[in-house]
């Protein structure tokens, strides 16, 4: 069930996540709520029986997500926005990043590489993924590399 799962409901889930990723928190738990519901129906299948938060065999969503190995699907957004970055910084993707923001190799700070990018105009723009990917991989710079592949 769950390969079925990850074959046919997550990457309509997942489409074009690159170019309108959710921001708004409803809209966040709208889309896991999926992912909650589908792990949920299917512990509910495997014990036999529906359960209910009061229940002792119930499993949280992060639990149930960990036991049948799903991962968020806010978290799989996040290492897409990161995989794509890493693509467009190896120029593996064709595509002039100096439109969207550039990178200085020779800082004397720990990480690597200082994004740069043009500050938004407004509070919509703020979420497009120009703007949003590399606020949160010069965040995230402790982070393990990812392949990008």
């Amino acid at each position: 069930m769950t390969l079925l799962y990850k074959t046919f409901i997550r990457p309509v889930l997942e489409y074009g996540t690159e170019v309108s990723s959710p921001y708004k928190k409803c809209d966040i738990r709208a889309i896991e709520s999926i992912q909650n519901s589908f792990t949920r129906r299917l512990l509910s299948r495997q014990i036999g029986r529906y359960l209910t938060p009061s229940d002792p065999d119930y499993l949280s969503a992060d639990q149930r997500n960990a036991k049948y190995g799903l991962a968020s699907l806010e978290h799989r957004r996040q290492t897409t926005d990161y995989k794509i970055i890493l693509k467009m910084q190896l120029g593996k993707i064709n595509i002039n990043t100096e439109d969207f923001f550039t990178t200085n190799t020779f800082t004397k700070t720990r990480s690597n590489n200082k994004f740069h990018w043009k500050a938004e105009k407004t509070k919509t723009r703020r979420n497009f993924f120009i703007h949003r990917t590399p606020s949160r991989v010069a965040i995230s710079s402790d982070r393990p590399p990812i392949s990008p592949n």
